[in-house]
């Protein structure tokens, strides 16, 4: 609650299983944005997520538009 409450948190991106290399668990990548509060973009990727994240990905791509969006949206504290 802390993050959410006093940065802005853009993104939540969720990796499958094995994506960290040494783990076997699924993980969460937190975009963090040192403004206030506002909307945060979440989203799972699969097996792809690699390519989906790389360079002109269409995952990345979308946490690019949806973040640079932000700037034109008005800020709500507490909206997530």
């Amino acid at each position: 609650m802390f993050l959410a409450e006093n940065f802005h948190v853009a993104a939540l991106i969720g990796l499958p299983a094995g994506a960290i290399t040494g783990t076997g668990v699924r993980s969460v990548l937190v975009v963090i944005d040192r403004t206030e509060p506002a909307e945060t973009l979440v989203t799972h990727l699969g097996e792809d997520w690699e390519t989906q994240l790389g360079p002109e990905g269409p995952g990345l791509n979308a946490v690019l538009e949806f973040v640079d969006a932000e700037d034109d949206r008005p800020r709500t504290a507490g909206r997530s």
